[in-house]
């Protein structure tokens, strides 16, 4: 009886999910250009800015075709020439990141609508070694904004900043990023 009950909540829930109204369950992807990560230790002459690959995820509810709530996740990879934070001529690849929940608004009802968006969070920074990995983590923020040009495709932007504290290091880090690309939203 319980499967039943379940099945027809999942069949029901997924038929309104995607209906192409920018209300209810929305889902979303992005992939850009990150041509400014920076991260430097208070405190210390030590820092390092680099250009990386921006990537974005977001879940959420729009509880009209304006208003939405989402997590999401807005990260960059790039590589570290400088290994400030390591052996010295090593380059390392370097994950860094806001994650949290967001608000997001449309300024049209439909399509070619310009948007706003903001979130609090966590600021997250990763790097990779081949013999260790490290994991700095602290609040942030996110703001951000785009345009969609078409149904489910936008054009964004966005510029997160937080700070990170490094238990390895006794450190704090204060990080910055900015990143540009094109996502598809589907609702």
């Amino acid at each position: 009886m319980l499967s039943a009950v379940m099945l027809i909540f999942l069949l029901v829930s997924s038929s309104s999910a995607f209906d192409d109204e920018r209300q209810g369950f929305v889902l979303g992807f992005g992939l850009g250009f990150a041509p400014m990560v920076s991260t430097a230790q208070s405190g210390s002459h030590l820092s390092n800015a680099s250009p990386g690959i921006s990537v974005s995820f977001l879940a959420g509810w729009a509880w009209n075709n304006k208003n939405m709530i989402a997590f999401l996740h807005d990260g960059v990879l790039y590589r570290d020439e400088e290994s400030w934070r390591g052996t010295p001529g090593e380059a390392k690849v370097i994950g860094q990141g806001f994650t949290g929940v967001g608000y997001y608004h449309f300024f049209r009802r439909y399509m070619k609508s310009y948007f706003l968006t903001g979130g609090i969070g966590i600021q997250d920074w990763t790097y990779y070694d081949t013999e260790e990995a490290s994991n700095d983590f602290g609040p942030g923020i996110l703001i951000g904004g785009g345009y969609m040009f078409r149904r489910h495709w936008h054009f964004y932007g966005s510029l997160s900043s937080g700070i990170s504290f490094a238990p390895d290091t006794e450190g704090e880090y204060t990080h910055v990023q900015m990143s540009c690309g094109v996502s598809v939203m589907m609702y």
